[in-house]
Parts: C-alpha cells; structure tokens; sequence
C-alpha cells in the first residue's frame, strides 16, 4: 500500500518500524532496534522534508530513541550525536535534552550534564525527574544548597515523590544533619519499604549509620 500511496502510508509504516524498535529494544534484540528505528528515521526525514511543520518532531523523536538504544549497547558517542541531531532539529525536544544530561551524567562530565538538565527544565519547569537528576549531580559537587532546591522542587511537585525523599535524606546525612536525615529516610520508608534495602548499603548514610536511629529504620 505504501509503495502505491506513499503519502497515505508511509506515516504509517515509519511508525510501525519505531514500535518495533522499541520491541526489539525491551527483548533485547539490539541489532533489530537498530535496523527498525533507522528504517523509520529515513521515512520520517523523507517525510519531513516534505511537510517540515507536522514530522520534524517525529524525526527528533526517532533520533532520541535511536540515541537511547545506543546507550544500552554503550555505544556512548553514538547516543550522543543522537540526541544532538534530535536537538538540531526541534531545539524544545525535552526528552532529548534530558537523555543527553543521563549519558554526560553518567560519563562524569558533570557541568555539561547540569547545563542539559536546565534547558530542559526551562522548556518545563515541572519535569520532575529533571529536577531530581540535577539535584543528583550537584550532590557529587557538594553543592549542597543548590541539591536542596532541586529535591524541594521535585517534592513540590509530587510528595509521594518517594525518590526525592530518599535523596533528601542521603543529602543531610553527607551534611551531617542525623534528624533531618533520618525524618526524611522514615519518609521514603513509608512510601516503599524497597528504601531500607537501598539505605543498608548505601554510603551517603555513613555519617549516620552506627546511630540508634538509623539502625532501628532500618531494623538492624
């Protein structure tokens, strides 16, 4: 149908070919993501010469997930062009923006990392995982005023945010704020007992690990 009527169909098929890129993504099967996501990038590019206005965004999203396939091969630099070419082209594409932070994140290029998690979170300033992925990074800088912040933020947007809490308590123990940390760690607690595994061996808590308080969180 699409060789007959391809501006009918060839939306169509680009779309089909990116759902199976993620398929194949989720079972593992990268070298078939790959092919499926480059087949729906060249219809969509083809396409969006065409009509600018109705397919760039889904070309910067073809971009991106073709970029996200690349960091689970840790084909790094590849990911990274990725999300630049995403970028290229729709300079408001969040998700690239974002993804790009986790990869610089990840590669402890961590000022380049903050910089993306901002142009993100000027597009929306309530993209909570933003706010959180920054407050993570600037952790590692001791920024600790500007961690707050960010983790105040993300909570603001969401109490339940049990993550942010769980940050949060990392960060006052590194501060060596003992209350405050374990106020916030009986927080995370009661959202999803998973935290108390997390806290047994996590290192930020040493501060305050051989305290009354913490053992008993956490049932030692």
């Amino acid at each position: 149908l699409a060789d007959k009527n391809p501006g009918a169909y060839l939306p169509d098929v680009a779309m089909t070919q990116n759902n199976l890129g993620g398929l194949y993504t989720d079972l593992g099967r990268f070298e078939e993501a790959e092919t499926a996501y480059t087949e729906a990038l060249d219809i969509r590019k083809e396409l969006a010469d065409k009509n600018p206005n109705a397919y760039i965004p889904d070309v910067a999203m073809t971009q991106n997930n073709l970029g996200n396939l690349y960091v689970n091969l840790g084909r790094n630099n590849d990911a990274i062009d990725c999300y630049n070419k995403a970028l290229e082209i729709d300079p408001e594409y969040i998700y690239a923006w974002y993804n790009k932070g986790n990869i610089l994140y990840s590669l402890k290029r961590y000022e380049e990392a903050i910089e993306c998690y901002n142009k993100a979170l000027e597009i929306d300033p309530e993209y909570i995982d933003g706010w959180l992925n920054k407050g993570a990074v600037l952790t590692l800088l001791k920024r600790y005023d500007q961690v707050t912040e960010c983790y105040d933020k993300s909570l603001a947007l969401d109490r339940n945010y049990g993550i942010a809490w769980y940050n949060k308590a990392c960060l006052e123990s590194l501060r060596n704020n003992k209350e405050k940390s374990i106020e916030f760690l009986k927080k995370a607690i009661d959202l999803d007992k998973k935290y108390i595994g997390d806290a047994k061996t996590e290192e930020d808590f040493d501060n305050i690990r051989n305290s009354k308080e913490f053992k008993e969180l956490i049932g030692e």
